[in-house]
């Protein structure tokens, strides 16, 4: 639904961001070292051993889990933007006859 690029733009815009990255894997533990990061923040959707966790803990920062959206996921909104996408497209069809 949204770009990469988009994404980034929109978290870099946060004050409390200081950089953006891109991860090209599930285990964030490369990046965490290389940014030296405080704290690590992910959705308690997972266990509280979710990827980079261990790593946080052993050197003595943060992990921590934050409260899920139930209902809420990148599937669940492109199937909802499709929804709305297929039925403009049938409501145009209809009334171009």
């Amino acid at each position: 639904v949204m770009s990469l690029a988009e994404r980034k733009e929109i978290i870099a815009n946060f004050k409390c961001v200081d950089e953006v990255m891109t991860q090209n894997s599930v285990d964030p533990t490369e990046n965490l070292r290389k940014l030296d990061v405080d704290i690590l923040v992910h959705g308690d959707d997972w266990s509280k051993d979710f990827p980079g966790a261990k790593y946080m803990r052993d050197a003595g920062k943060k992990a921590v889990l934050t409260k899920y959206y139930p209902g809420q996921s990148t599937t669940k909104i492109i199937e909802r933007a499709s929804k709305i996408y297929h039925k403009g497209r049938r409501e145009n069809y209809k009334g171009s006859k």
